[in-house]
Protein backbone atom coordinates (compact mmCIF):
# COMPACT_ATOMS: atom_id res chain seq x y z
CA UNK A 1 0.00 0.00 0.00
CA UNK A 2 1.36 3.13 -1.20
CA UNK A 3 -0.36 5.57 0.85
CA UNK A 4 1.16 8.89 2.21
CA UNK A 5 -0.39 11.53 5.46
CA UNK A 6 1.25 14.28 3.47
CA UNK A 7 -0.61 17.63 4.61
CA UNK A 8 -3.91 15.80 5.98
CA UNK A 9 -5.20 15.33 8.89
CA UNK A 10 -5.24 12.13 11.53
CA UNK A 11 -9.14 11.78 10.22
CA UNK A 12 -8.48 12.77 6.52
CA UNK A 13 -5.61 10.06 6.48
CA UNK A 14 -7.34 7.25 8.59
CA UNK A 15 -10.43 7.69 6.23
CA UNK A 16 -8.12 7.51 2.93
CA UNK A 17 -6.47 4.40 4.50
CA UNK A 18 -9.69 2.33 5.14
CA UNK A 19 -11.30 3.16 1.80
CA UNK A 20 -7.71 1.54 0.36
CA UNK A 21 -7.60 -1.32 2.31
CA UNK A 22 -10.47 -2.86 0.68
CA UNK A 23 -8.55 -3.28 -2.05
CA UNK A 24 -5.12 -4.54 -0.41
CA UNK A 25 -6.80 -7.53 2.22
CA UNK A 26 -3.30 -9.28 2.48
CA UNK A 27 -1.91 -6.14 4.24
CA UNK A 28 -4.67 -5.53 6.97
CA UNK A 29 -6.08 -9.39 7.56
CA UNK A 30 -4.11 -8.72 10.75
CA UNK A 31 -3.94 -5.95 13.49
CA UNK A 32 -0.08 -5.68 13.51
CA UNK A 33 0.36 -5.74 9.22
CA UNK A 34 -2.79 -3.09 9.65
CA UNK A 35 -0.32 -1.08 12.60
CA UNK A 36 3.02 -1.44 9.96
CA UNK A 37 0.87 -0.78 6.94
CA UNK A 38 -0.86 2.98 8.65
CA UNK A 39 2.67 3.53 9.82
CA UNK A 40 4.42 3.66 6.76
CA UNK A 41 2.09 6.32 4.98
CA UNK A 42 3.17 8.60 8.74
CA UNK A 43 3.72 12.10 8.18
CA UNK A 44 7.96 12.52 9.68
CA UNK A 45 6.32 14.58 12.23
CA UNK A 46 3.93 12.20 13.73
CA UNK A 47 6.45 8.90 12.41
CA UNK A 48 8.98 10.79 15.46
CA UNK A 49 6.83 9.84 18.25
CA UNK A 50 4.39 7.20 16.84
CA UNK A 51 6.79 5.12 15.19
CA UNK A 52 8.33 3.35 17.93
CA UNK A 53 6.28 1.23 20.42
CA UNK A 54 3.90 -1.61 20.73
CA UNK A 55 0.12 -1.54 20.41
CA UNK A 56 -2.71 -4.68 21.11
CA UNK A 57 -4.76 -3.31 18.50
CA UNK A 58 -5.33 -1.10 15.62
CA UNK A 59 -7.90 1.23 17.24
CA UNK A 60 -6.09 1.94 20.38
CA UNK A 61 -2.71 2.92 17.97
CA UNK A 62 -5.14 5.36 15.93
CA UNK A 63 -6.54 6.49 19.61
CA UNK A 64 -2.94 7.38 20.52
CA UNK A 65 -2.17 9.11 17.12
CA UNK A 66 -5.32 10.92 17.18
CA UNK A 67 -4.14 12.50 20.70
CA UNK A 68 -0.35 12.93 19.88
CA UNK A 69 -1.88 15.21 16.73
CA UNK A 70 -4.30 17.12 19.16
CA UNK A 71 -0.68 17.88 21.68
CA UNK A 72 1.17 18.37 18.54
CA UNK A 73 -1.18 21.43 17.50
CA UNK A 74 -1.74 22.84 20.53
CA UNK A 75 1.75 23.32 20.95
CA UNK A 76 2.23 24.67 17.43
CA UNK A 77 -0.36 27.20 18.22
CA UNK A 78 1.32 28.27 21.64
CA UNK A 79 4.79 28.66 19.76
CA UNK A 80 3.02 30.98 17.02
CA UNK A 81 1.58 33.29 20.13
CA UNK A 82 5.19 33.64 21.39
CA UNK A 83 6.25 34.72 17.97
CA UNK A 84 3.53 37.39 17.45
CA UNK A 85 4.36 38.64 21.16
CA UNK A 86 7.82 39.04 20.63
CA UNK A 87 7.39 40.60 17.05
CA UNK A 88 4.67 43.24 18.99
CA UNK A 89 6.90 44.13 22.26
CA UNK A 90 10.62 44.39 19.13
CA UNK A 91 8.55 47.26 17.25
CA UNK A 92 10.58 50.29 17.68
CA UNK A 93 8.62 53.58 19.03
CA UNK A 94 7.89 56.38 17.01
CA UNK A 95 10.07 59.73 17.96
CA UNK A 96 8.97 62.18 20.15
CA UNK A 97 9.50 65.77 18.57
CA UNK A 98 10.33 68.48 21.14
CA UNK A 99 8.25 71.35 21.56
CA UNK A 100 9.73 74.77 20.47
CA UNK A 101 11.30 77.29 23.41
CA UNK A 102 9.17 79.57 24.56
CA UNK A 103 10.87 83.17 23.55
CA UNK A 104 9.45 85.95 25.70
CA UNK A 105 9.17 89.33 23.74
CA UNK A 106 11.41 91.89 23.93
CA UNK A 107 10.16 94.92 25.87
CA UNK A 108 9.62 98.16 23.92
CA UNK A 109 9.18 96.36 20.36
CA UNK A 110 6.10 96.96 18.66
CA UNK A 111 4.02 94.77 16.59
CA UNK A 112 4.40 94.63 12.90
CA UNK A 113 1.84 92.50 10.74
CA UNK A 114 3.12 90.42 7.91
CA UNK A 115 3.29 92.27 4.32
CA UNK A 116 1.97 90.72 1.80
CA UNK A 117 4.67 90.85 -0.89
CA UNK A 118 3.56 91.69 -4.48
CA UNK A 119 4.82 89.01 -7.27
CA UNK A 120 3.73 91.10 -10.30
CA UNK A 121 1.55 88.17 -11.61
CA UNK A 122 -2.38 88.91 -11.73
CA UNK A 123 -4.83 87.38 -8.38
CA UNK A 124 -5.63 83.91 -9.48
CA UNK A 125 -9.26 82.91 -9.39
CA UNK A 126 -10.11 79.62 -7.06
CA UNK A 127 -11.74 76.90 -9.35
CA UNK A 128 -15.31 76.19 -8.81
CA UNK A 129 -16.58 72.69 -7.93
CA UNK A 130 -19.63 71.56 -9.58
CA UNK A 131 -21.64 69.22 -7.95
CA UNK A 132 -22.86 65.72 -9.68
CA UNK A 133 -25.63 63.81 -9.39
CA UNK A 134 -25.16 60.25 -8.23
CA UNK A 135 -26.00 57.87 -11.33
CA UNK A 136 -28.72 55.21 -10.38
CA UNK A 137 -27.81 51.61 -10.83
CA UNK A 138 -28.98 50.52 -14.08
CA UNK A 139 -31.37 47.32 -13.69
CA UNK A 140 -30.05 43.76 -14.23
CA UNK A 141 -31.67 42.70 -17.62
CA UNK A 142 -31.36 38.82 -18.29
CA UNK A 143 -31.06 37.58 -21.64
CA UNK A 144 -33.90 36.42 -23.27
CA UNK A 145 -33.70 32.92 -24.05
CA UNK A 146 -32.90 31.72 -27.65
CA UNK A 147 -33.11 28.64 -29.30
CA UNK A 148 -29.95 27.70 -28.79
CA UNK A 149 -29.89 28.13 -25.20
CA UNK A 150 -33.58 26.89 -24.38
CA UNK A 151 -31.46 23.51 -23.86
CA UNK A 152 -30.22 25.21 -20.39
CA UNK A 153 -31.61 25.42 -17.16
CA UNK A 154 -33.83 25.30 -15.19
CA UNK A 155 -31.61 27.51 -12.72
CA UNK A 156 -31.36 26.95 -9.07
CA UNK A 157 -31.00 30.67 -8.01
CA UNK A 158 -33.37 32.80 -10.18
CA UNK A 159 -35.85 29.47 -11.74
CA UNK A 160 -35.66 30.52 -15.02
CA UNK A 161 -34.86 28.53 -18.33
CA UNK A 162 -31.94 29.52 -20.96
CA UNK A 163 -28.70 29.67 -17.86
CA UNK A 164 -27.33 27.63 -15.40
CA UNK A 165 -26.90 28.78 -11.54
CA UNK A 166 -23.46 29.28 -12.29
CA UNK A 167 -24.16 32.25 -14.85
CA UNK A 168 -27.01 33.63 -13.04
CA UNK A 169 -27.08 37.46 -13.73
CA UNK A 170 -29.17 38.07 -10.69
CA UNK A 171 -27.88 37.99 -6.99
CA UNK A 172 -26.67 35.07 -5.51
CA UNK A 173 -29.49 33.28 -3.09
CA UNK A 174 -27.88 31.91 0.54
CA UNK A 175 -28.61 27.72 0.05
CA UNK A 176 -30.40 26.38 2.71
CA UNK A 177 -28.86 23.75 4.44
CA UNK A 178 -30.62 20.84 6.77
CA UNK A 179 -28.64 18.88 9.10
CA UNK A 180 -28.23 14.94 8.56
CA UNK A 181 -26.49 12.16 10.00
CA UNK A 182 -24.89 8.54 9.64
CA UNK A 183 -22.74 6.85 11.44
CA UNK A 184 -20.70 4.41 9.40
CA UNK A 185 -20.69 4.62 4.74
CA UNK A 186 -18.68 1.30 4.50
CA UNK A 187 -18.06 -1.71 6.57
CA UNK A 188 -14.82 -1.45 7.24
CA UNK A 189 -15.82 1.96 9.21
CA UNK A 190 -17.65 -0.65 11.62
CA UNK A 191 -16.25 -1.57 15.15
CA UNK A 192 -16.27 -5.19 16.70
CA UNK A 193 -20.07 -5.00 18.99
CA UNK A 194 -21.31 -1.75 16.94
CA UNK A 195 -25.25 -1.91 16.09
CA UNK A 196 -24.99 -2.12 12.59
CA UNK A 197 -26.62 -4.97 10.22
CA UNK A 198 -24.92 -5.55 6.78
CA UNK A 199 -25.89 -7.40 3.87
CA UNK A 200 -26.32 -7.81 0.41
CA UNK A 201 -29.69 -6.60 -0.82
CA UNK A 202 -30.75 -5.61 -4.72
CA UNK A 203 -31.37 -1.39 -4.80
CA UNK A 204 -33.12 -0.83 -7.96
CA UNK A 205 -32.51 -4.14 -9.40
CA UNK A 206 -29.14 -3.65 -8.96
CA UNK A 207 -27.55 -6.01 -6.23
CA UNK A 208 -25.43 -3.35 -3.05
CA UNK A 209 -24.04 -4.15 0.22
CA UNK A 210 -26.64 -2.15 2.62
CA UNK A 211 -25.83 -0.97 6.11
CA UNK A 212 -28.95 -1.16 8.44
CA UNK A 213 -27.69 1.72 10.71
CA UNK A 214 -30.54 2.85 13.09
CA UNK A 215 -28.76 6.05 14.19
CA UNK A 216 -28.99 7.44 10.44
CA UNK A 217 -31.45 10.10 9.88
CA UNK A 218 -32.14 9.59 5.71
CA UNK A 219 -31.03 6.60 3.46
CA UNK A 220 -27.59 7.12 2.04
CA UNK A 221 -26.62 6.07 -1.26
CA UNK A 222 -22.87 6.62 -2.47
CA UNK A 223 -21.78 8.57 -6.14
CA UNK A 224 -19.78 6.03 -7.32
CA UNK A 225 -23.18 3.36 -7.28
CA UNK A 226 -25.39 5.83 -8.71
CA UNK A 227 -23.26 6.60 -11.63
CA UNK A 228 -22.30 3.47 -12.00
CA UNK A 229 -26.09 2.64 -12.77
CA UNK A 230 -27.43 5.24 -13.63
CA UNK A 231 -29.76 6.81 -11.20
CA UNK A 232 -31.76 9.51 -11.48
CA UNK A 233 -30.24 12.16 -9.43
CA UNK A 234 -32.00 15.24 -8.54
CA UNK A 235 -30.08 18.49 -7.95
CA UNK A 236 -32.57 20.29 -5.08
CA UNK A 237 -32.66 24.51 -4.32
CA UNK A 238 -31.41 23.37 -1.19
CA UNK A 239 -28.44 20.95 0.84
CA UNK A 240 -27.68 18.61 3.72
CA UNK A 241 -24.93 18.97 5.72
CA UNK A 242 -23.63 15.39 6.99
CA UNK A 243 -21.69 14.62 10.00
CA UNK A 244 -20.14 11.21 9.69
CA UNK A 245 -17.46 10.05 11.79
CA UNK A 246 -16.60 13.77 12.48
CA UNK A 247 -16.51 14.32 8.98
CA UNK A 248 -19.55 16.96 7.57
CA UNK A 249 -20.19 16.11 4.31
CA UNK A 250 -22.29 18.93 2.52
CA UNK A 251 -24.54 17.64 -0.54
CA UNK A 252 -27.83 18.96 -2.59
CA UNK A 253 -28.06 15.71 -4.49
CA UNK A 254 -30.88 12.69 -4.05
CA UNK A 255 -31.71 9.82 -5.96
CA UNK A 256 -35.85 9.98 -5.67
CA UNK A 257 -37.97 6.23 -6.03
CA UNK A 258 -35.30 4.04 -4.60
CA UNK A 259 -36.42 0.73 -3.61
CA UNK A 260 -35.03 -2.09 -1.67
CA UNK A 261 -36.00 -5.40 -2.01
CA UNK A 262 -35.65 -7.03 1.21
CA UNK A 263 -37.55 -10.35 0.13
CA UNK A 264 -34.93 -12.68 -0.46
Amino acid sequence: MRLSQGTKSMKEYLQAFNNLARYALEFVNMEAKKIASFQRGLSPKMLKTMGIGTWGTFNAYISDCLTQENNNNNYSASKSRKRAFEAGSSQSRAPVVGRQQYRPPVPGARFRPPQRRNTGHPTQKKPYKVAIAPTKPKAIQAAAPTANNMTKGPCYNCHKMGHFAKECPYPKKQQATYPARVHHTSIEEILEGEPVTTGMFPVNKHLAVVLFDSGSSHSFMSQAFAQKHDQPVTVLGYGYRISSAGVDVLTNKTVTGATLDISG
